[in-house]
């Protein structure tokens, strides 16, 4: 599965198209990059489209990959990046013992918690947020697989990156697991069975569903996984032609979120401003 050009550099930021230098660009070529730490956990669970819309609204992305043998183990270091985003996998928030950057994770996750960093945590990165925090993951009654409608909680029409998120929303679910709500923690999105679909705590947002996705992503992931029918009897290929079809109506939402994120983050660093 292709990524997104710039988006995988190991080495450096890869800078979205407001920080390229220009003497005759406009007024947004004085607007500082945010860095995004992007911490990817196997092959084919990249950012895709919502690397991209981070891009465009002017963040630097790092892709972190811990699983790859050539930066086994390698996470961002707090003061390296100015937001966090944790995306997704197949394995479990507590399967550390195959997975040993899990709890390093964790631990960046509740620094965000605690302030130092907004960062956006994306199904299993939100379930790592919620264990990191009290929360509890449970096995769903049935798995969410493909296409569907989730709500904005009034707490979430009142959040800063949130906010603007219809009353209802189309988003690709893929996930056996689900967590509760921990302590403090704000609900920001319901709306299925699983009901916590999104929640902030501190300066981090988990989320359960993947405003990352497409429906090639979703079928890659079925293939690999073995997986012929969804729970409610459709085939994998109904689910994906209709994930596919909904691709419009779902960036519609996920790209002016993934903008609104950068936005935020570039308030909060403005804010907390120090020599890089």
């Amino acid at each position: 599965m292709p990524e997104i050009p710039g988006e995988s550099d190991p080495d450096g930021w890869a800078p979205g198209p407001s920080c390229a230098a220009s003497d005759s660009a406009g007024p947004a070529s004085a607007v500082p990059g945010v860095r995004l730490a992007v911490i990817e956990h196997e092959s084919g669970t990249d950012a895709r489209r919502f690397g991209h819309w981070l891009r465009e609204a002017g963040a630097e992305l790092r892709v972190f990959r811990p699983y790859a043998r050539a930066s086994e183990g390698q996470l961002p270091l707090p003061g390296e990046f100015d937001g966090l985003v944790v995306l997704g996998g197949s394995m479990g928030p507590a399967d550390d013992a195959e997975h040993p950057w899990l709890p390093g994770t964790r631990e960046l996750l509740r620094t965000s918690v605690g302030g130092q960093f907004p960062a956006l945590a994306i199904c299993l990165g939100g379930e790592l947020l919620a264990q990191a925090t009290g929360g509890q993951i449970e096995q769903c009654a049935t798995a969410q697989i493909g296409l569907s409608t989730v709500r904005t909680r009034s707490e979430g029409s009142a959040d800063p990156v949130f906010g603007g998120l219809p009353e209802r929303f189309p988003a690709y679910l893929w996930h056996s697991l689900q967590m509760t709500l921990p302590p403090h923690a704000v609900h920001l999105v319901d709306g299925t069975g699983a009901p916590v679909q999104a929640f902030r705590l501190g300066e981090a947002w988990g989320t359960q569903f993947h405003p990352e996705s497409t429906g090639e992503q979703l079928g890659a992931w079925g293939a690999a996984a073995g997986i012929t029918h969804a729970p409610d009897g459709r085939t994998l290929d109904d689910v994906v032609v209709a994930a596919t079809a909904a691709e419009p109506q779902v960036a519609s939402v996920m790209a002016p979120l993934a903008h609104r994120f950068v936005a935020y983050v570039r308030r909060f660093a403005a804010s907390t401003a120090g020599p890089r």
